[in-house]
């Protein structure tokens, strides 16, 4: 869990400040508030998992980087997803 690990970096700190305490309750009061939520699965219900991806290669003129993303679905429920730019761009060496 995200949080959680943001968290323990806080608290791990050797002198935490008044910010890092804040940062600490505002994400506890966030997992607080969001304890109702959730992907509400009945037995017996069948579970579809689908993932979709695409990759544009170097379309980019200015910088010939290459963008991609993936969507991953339960039911139809989007619960994952990912959007990015390549952070470097090889060169061959032939």
């Amino acid at each position: 869990m995200l949080p959680l690990r943001t968290i323990g970096r806080l608290l791990n700190i050797h002198a935490p400040i008044e910010d890092h305490w804040a940062a600490v309750k505002h994400i506890l009061q966030y997992l607080q508030a969001m304890t109702s939520y959730g992907l509400h699965v009945t037995r017996g219900s069948p579970l579809s998992l689908y993932g979709f991806t695409d990759v544009n290669w170097a379309n980019s003129v200015d910088d010939k980087k290459y963008t991609d993303g993936y969507l991953v679905y339960l039911k139809n429920t989007l619960v994952s997803w990912k959007s990015g730019k390549q952070c470097t761009v090889a060169r061959s060496s032939t």
